[in-house]
């Protein structure tokens, strides 16, 4: 997924647009060190690479054989359906009382 090409572009453009914002709050005649392409890719590695590993993620195929990735948030539970113990235990653990018939 880090090699996706749309990822990288939306990830060096998010550094590219808070780059220019800081460069913008810089006293006039401030000197602002080079900027190059290799360093704006490692940047936009680090910031893909950082919020896929913060967060949980399901990943799936889609019709067209792409893969998907749908954040899950941190208090949702993935059941299985073939493993009745882990099924009864998140059932216990998260379904409240009055719910249940």
């Amino acid at each position: 997924m880090l090699t996706e090409p749309a990822y990288r572009l939306e990830a060096q453009q998010f550094a590219q647009n808070t780059m220019a914002q800081y460069r913008a709050l810089l006293p006039a005649g401030t000197a602002v060190p080079a900027w190059d392409a290799a360093a704006e890719q490692r940047l936009a590695d680090g910031l893909i690479a950082a919020v896929l590993g913060a967060n949980r993620w399901l990943v799936s195929v889609d019709h067209t054989q792409r893969l998907q990735a749908t954040p899950v948030p941190r208090h949702a539970a993935i059941i299985d359906p073939k493993n009745a113990e882990n099924m009864v235990m998140i059932m216990n653990e998260y379904v409240p009382v009055a719910l249940l018939p």
